[in-house]
């Protein structure tokens, strides 16, 4: 959820830099981890939208050089745009939940 407020606030990108926030989503999400977010832990509507989060992700991040530009040209792309809003949208899910408690491992 951390991570997904600070794709949602683009105060974050510019703070931040998109080379910085656009390599955190990896450091907590990749096609290894994808199969631990499972029920019951996570709703059928929670694991589809974070695939469809992370796939959009993955399609972002295949689209931009390496080094990215400044967080002023970014945004006012349709590309950053739609994964700003996929952000905003699955982060809206998961906080209908609440934050899952820190002392339980997800495995």
């Amino acid at each position: 959820m951390e991570v997904l407020g600070i794709y949602s606030c683009n105060e974050d990108w510019e703070l931040l830099g998109p080379d910085e926030v656009i390599n955190q989503w990896e450091d907590v999400v990749d096609e290894g981890t994808m199969s631990i977010y499972l029920e019951p832990v996570f709703t059928k509507q929670e694991q589809e939208n974070l695939q469809r989060f992370h796939q959009l992700w993955l399609q972002y991040c295949d689209s931009t050089p390496k080094n990215m530009p400044s967080f002023k040209r970014i945004k006012v792309t349709p590309e950053w745009q739609n994964l700003q809003a996929e952000a905003i949208q699955l982060l809206e899910i998961f906080e209908l939940r609440e934050r899952l408690s820190e002392e339980i491992e997800i495995t």
